[in-house]
């Protein structure tokens, strides 16, 4: 009996090879909510905009993520949702480039918001479908998705703060695009792959 109760709880603790895959998921999506959300405002500020228009485009960014997640989790329950979900995450690539790109106040202001609503959605899918996949360790799933987040995060804002002394945010913003484009590239991958249809 002890022999097959170790055994048991080996393979509860033992992380499938696909939860890995959303980690890696949930981390660069940490990354870019970061590279947003802790220097969207001192980006607005390096591109001549006042302290105030700054201010206002970090609380759309942020408003606009709350907002979408109220909207993305009432859709949820009615209708599927992957293919926006992956939808919105390559505009989140056209995103990062098309920010820096704008030098007129209200454009800029509306494409932090826009970001925000495009990026609403994509964390709690994660959890959602991560969690589909290993409802008998959805406790487990559930905190490596808030951790990876996190450490996703805690990357953008180091690196972030570390390399714009040397280069400027405009220009990591644009190299934001690229890790938005890994992580749809992975997710397009996971849902080809995925046992979860909803």
């Amino acid at each position: 009996l002890n022999k097959q109760e170790n055994t048991l709880q080996a393979s509860t603790l033992k992380i499938p090879l696909r939860l890995w895959g959303f980690v890696l998921i949930v981390i660069l999506y940490g990354i870019c909510e970061g590279t947003l959300g802790s220097y969207g405002a001192v980006f607005l500020k390096n591109q001549g905009f006042s302290i105030k228009t700054a201010a206002v485009g970090l609380a759309l960014f942020w408003g606009g993520l709350a907002f979408g997640r109220i909207v993305f989790g009432l859709l949820s329950a009615r209708f599927k949702m992957k293919g926006i979900t992956l939808l919105s995450a390559l505009l989140i690539v056209f995103m990062f480039y098309l920010i820096p790109m704008s030098t007129v106040e209200n454009w800029s202001l509306l494409g932090m918001a826009l970001a925000g609503i495009l990026m609403s959605s994509l964390f709690p899918s994660s959890v959602n479908w991560a969690t589909q996949e290993n409802t008998s360790q959805a406790i487990m799933v559930s905190g490596l998705m808030v951790a990876s987040l996190q450490f996703g995060t805690g990357i953008s804002t180091n690196f972030l703060g570390f390399l714009s002394a040397i280069y400027p945010l405009a220009l990591l913003f644009k190299w934001m695009g690229l890790i938005a484009f890994g992580m749809v590239g992975l997710m397009w991958y996971m849902q080809k792959k995925s046992k979860s249809k909803s």
